[in-house]
């Protein structure tokens, strides 16, 4: 992975894959939701923790499509109260 690569997903010009983003975590020694909610702030933070959740989730047991549709949902509620 290039730190080119790396800047991109920060200024959000590339959204990174869940292995991606497992990789970036397990180097920064922090948990995929802690990576995933650093930075946000009130009630998008409580939604960015239930999508870490779900993530994390996903991440564990990408074959059950429960999960998946969790994830969905989950990312769904948090562009609403994000405004994304």
């Amino acid at each position: 992975m290039t730190g080119a690569y790396l800047s991109r997903i920060e200024t959000g010009e590339r959204r990174p894959s869940p292995d991606v983003l497992e990789h970036i975590a397990s180097r920064l020694h922090l948990d995929v939701d802690e990576l995933l909610v650093d930075h946000v702030d009130g009630e998008a933070e409580a939604a960015a923790r239930v999508v870490a959740g779900a993530v994390s989730r996903w991440l564990r047991n990408p074959g059950d499509v429960s999960n998946y549709d969790d994830l969905v949902q989950a990312v769904r509620r948090w562009e609403e109260t994000s405004g994304g």
